[in-house]
């Protein structure tokens, strides 16, 4: 991904989302339009992919042959993971890798500028992130994440929705966070990304291990046919919480 977003006040760029968003929580689940806006003419569930051994990544897909779980849309990590994954591997939460997101992208229409939200709760935004590895001679190594000064700021806007906040930047659909380097697997994808025209919306639930895409249905068509993604149809009432895989449990 290339740098290039920019940090933005104009937290207006994001008032046409809440009004398109259904209530949520105790008795609601989590309807697929509480995450993403609603009103577009197709939805797309994207699963994030799961780390098994070395290079090696799982699909949704492979656990449920080997768990004997039934797959489908609505689909819950935790009622389909195989007995060896089990408090051991699972899906990215709270953000899409970058892979993922390039393929996503490769089917978004490029319309002119796009917002990226991202959610001020991530380390990357107040320095409460240690990155962490391993040198060559198995020695580790750590180091804070700085945080981006202007965030700190309590009067810098947010963009409000209930229960989460986020720090609006503007830049190309395939941008990075700038200030924070080169964005890597583990580093914070957004989570609202939409084009000016709102002809499309992507949104990754902090909670959440899949992502969400509305769209036209061609657009969802073409995500749904590649077979680099892990995609199923969903519609805007669709309940996405731990609940809602009433084919396996959860």
């Amino acid at each position: 991904m290339a740098p290039g977003l920019v940090a933005t006040r104009d937290v207006a760029l994001a008032d046409w989302i809440a009004p398109r968003m259904r209530p949520w929580g105790v008795g609601l689940g989590t309807p697929v339009a509480s995450v993403v806006p609603g009103g577009f003419a197709a939805y797309a569930r994207v699963l994030h992919p799961v780390h098994d051994d070395g290079d090696t990544w799982l699909t949704w897909a492979d656990a449920c042959r080997e768990s004997g779980a039934t797959p489908h849309a609505l689909m819950q990590w935790t009622a389909i993971t195989p007995q060896r994954l089990v408090n051991r591997s699972s899906p990215g939460q709270g953000s899409i890798a970058p892979a993922t997101l390039g393929f996503l992208a490769e089917h978004l229409p490029r319309t002119g500028g796009v917002t990226h939200a991202y959610w001020i709760g991530w380390g990357d935004f107040n320095g409460g992130s240690i990155r962490f590895g391993w040198n060559e001679d198995g020695s580790t190594w750590s180091e804070e994440v700085p945080a981006v000064p202007e965030f700190v700021d309590p009067a810098f806007p947010l963009f409000r929705l209930p229960a989460r906040e986020y720090v609006l930047f503007r830049g190309p659909l395939d941008a990075d966070l700038g200030p924070l380097g080169t964005r890597e697997v583990h580093d914070p994808s957004p989570s609202l990304l939409w084009p000016d025209d709102h002809s499309w919306c992507l949104a990754t639930e902090v909670d959440f291990d899949s992502t969400l895409v509305g769209a036209s249905a061609e657009v969802i068509d073409a995500i749904l046919a590649d077979p680099r993604l892990e995609a199923w149809p969903v519609e805007p009432g669709d309940d996405l919480s731990i609940a809602g895989d009433r084919v396996n449990g959860s």
